[in-house]
This record gives C-alpha cells, sequence and structure tokens, in this order.
C-alpha cells in the first residue's frame, strides 16, 4: 500500500487526542513515573487542538498507510 498524507481535521481529533494521551502516559511509565492524577488530558487537548487549528497556528499532516495513521 502507499501512504497517503492528510492535514489534521476535526474529523481525526478522537483519535489524534487518543494517541498524545497513549504517548504522554507511555513516557511517565517508562520514566517510572505515576501520570497526574485530577487532569482531564482529554478536554485539555481538544481545547488546544481546536483553538489553534482554528487560529492556524497548528498545522499538522497525517500519514496513512489504509486506514491506520502511521
Amino acid at each position: 500500500m502507499s501512504i497517503e498524507y492528510k492535514k489534521l481535521t476535526q474529523e481525526y481529533l478522537d483519535t489524534i487526542i487518543s494517541m498524545r494521551i497513549n504517548q504522554l502516559t507511555e513516557e511517565y511509565t517508562s520514566e517510572g513515573k505515576t501520570p497526574p492524577e485530577g487532569v482531564d488530558l482529554n478536554a485539555a487537548l481538544r481545547d488546544f487542538y481546536m483553538k489553534n487549528m482554528a487560529a492556524g497556528t497548528y498545522v499538522s499532516w497525517l500519514a496513512f498507510d489504509g486506514d491506520k495513521i502511521n
């Protein structure tokens, strides 16, 4: 299969937020740390992406291999 590049839009935001939370959790646990409790990362990340994508200050490109984001 060939890689297809797509600009991040609201359509993929749930997936990207989930991937980012997983990445941050893995980074914390790999260093023997416990991820902070009481922080709503989903809401914080959604707010960040929505504000900055709308303002044009955040642009991200996603690489798709079929239906999978790489």
